[in-house]
């Protein structure tokens, strides 16, 4: 099985709801396993469907409508912290994001590592859970056990519901210093054109996909 999950999180440790993308076609037998009535997939994950189970185009615009417009709409001022990936350089990706009140940047790249708050300090002890949920799976009794897609979201719900506010500030605290000392490697009006100290009114996100 192919899936994908966006994960984002604030300087203050709040989470954004994950976004969580299974191999398949919009509409389709496998779309539809979450929006039947009597779906048991958690509501609290935000979930898609693209033909290689990855983030494209689609996928991240269905990202920003649905997971950060609601959250930037209830701020004066956001602001967005994204890796160099492919999809979040689209000059529309960018307009669409600042469409939401939000100033857009990017970790510059080959320093995701110190500069993207989701490496430092959050995708090891999520992976971590999500193999140890696994585990305890596999322990259990039974002869022929197959990995189903409810299963995947509700371990990718325990296991975002385990990464810790202060886990996120600490990880916030190693590296937001130096990314802000770092010159913007994207000109954003560029981007457009060819076509990732806060203070009360402003937040700042970091955003990633694994």
């Amino acid at each position: 099985m192919r899936a994908t999950v966006t994960l984002g999180a604030c300087k203050s440790g709040k989470k954004l709801k994950p976004h969580l993308i299974f191999k398949g076609v919009p509409g389709g037998r496998i779309h539809r396993e979450w929006t039947c009535v009597d779906t048991q997939f958690p509501d609290s994950i935000l979930y898609s469907v693209q033909k290689k189970g990855w983030v494209d185009h689609p996928t991240f615009l269905y990202w920003i409508e649905n997971v950060w417009k609601p959250f930037a709409d209830q701020r004066e001022q956001s602001y967005l912290i994204m890796d160099q990936f492919k999809v979040h350089l689209m000059g529309n990706v960018i307009r669409k994001i600042q469409d939401c009140g939000t100033e857009v940047d990017f970790c510059p790249a080959g320093y995701t590592s110190k500069t993207q708050v989701m490496d430092v300090s959050v995708n090891k002890p999520f992976k971590d859970g999500m193999r140890e949920l696994y585990e305890e799976w596999m322990a259990q009794p039974g002869d022929s056990k197959k990995v189903t897609r409810l299963l995947v979201a509700q371990w990718v719900d325990i296991a975002w519901s385990k990464i810790t506010e202060e886990s996120i500030r600490n990880g916030w605290r190693a590296c937001v210093d130096s990314l802000m000392d770092i010159p913007p490697i994207v000109d954003e009006e560029e981007a457009v054109v060819d076509e990732e100290e806060m203070d009360d009114d402003e937040e700042e996100m970091d955003v990633d996909e694994i």
